[in-house]
């Protein structure tokens, strides 16, 4: 039986085996770093879409997707409604991982201006690399969740609806690298009005 890997963490201040700072911490993250967060950074990513004329592209994508849900059985449904949930899971962890990096750039940039603390290195590369299983492993588990699910799904469907699931998948992937870019972005200006609080002579 499946068990749908849930988001954040149930009773944090009463947590046994974590100090408060630490469980406040994480509610403080969970609360700002929300989904509410990444639906408000995917309306702002669709409105720059609609800027650079990649709008038509996305509705296109969407306008599919309708007619791929519209096709499936009532099962069927119900795994693409799990799917769509890790996928908001994903972006919410994304944004989670993105955000305080950002804040690290901002601050390394100011205090060691030579330091290489660009979104690549400090976001893309670790989340590529060899020990990223380890490092992020809730999200790891979440992707092969999800993976396990979308495979299920598209072993399920004509060529037809499974190009339709595809081209589901890649709107999300495009859409989870904008939830890295967004968040990562947030948190520099984060730590630069961090810096402008404490320390205004900092501009």
């Amino acid at each position: 039986m499946r068990t749908l890997i849930m988001s954040g963490r149930n009773n944090l201040f009463s947590s046994e085996g974590e100090n408060w700072e630490e469980a406040a911490l994480i509610s403080m993250r969970d609360a700002a770093l929300s989904d509410t967060l990444v639906y408000s950074i995917l309306r702002q990513i669709r409105e720059e879409n609609e800027k650079s004329g990649c709008f038509e592209k996305e509705q296109e994508r969407i306008q599919v997707i309708e007619q791929l849900q519209k096709r499936l059985t009532r099962t069927q449904l119900s795994t693409f409604g799990i799917i769509e949930q890790l996928y908001m899971k994903e972006a919410t962890m994304c944004l989670q991982i993105a955000f305080p990096r950002g804040i690290y750039a901002a601050f390394q940039h100011c205090f060691s201006p030579n330091e290489n603390s660009t979104f690549e290195r400090l976001v893309m590369e670790p989340l590529a690399n060899v020990d990223s299983m380890e490092r992020f492993s809730e999200l790891h588990r979440n992707r092969a969740f999800l993976n396990e699910l979308l495979e299920e799904l598209t072993a399920e469907l004509k060529p037809t609806r499974q190009k339709q699931l595809t081209a589901y998948s890649k709107m999300w992937d495009e859409r989870i690298k904008g939830i890295l870019r967004y968040g990562y972005r947030l948190g520099y200006a984060a730590g630069q009005s961090i810096m402008l609080e404490v320390d205004p002579s900092q501009t």
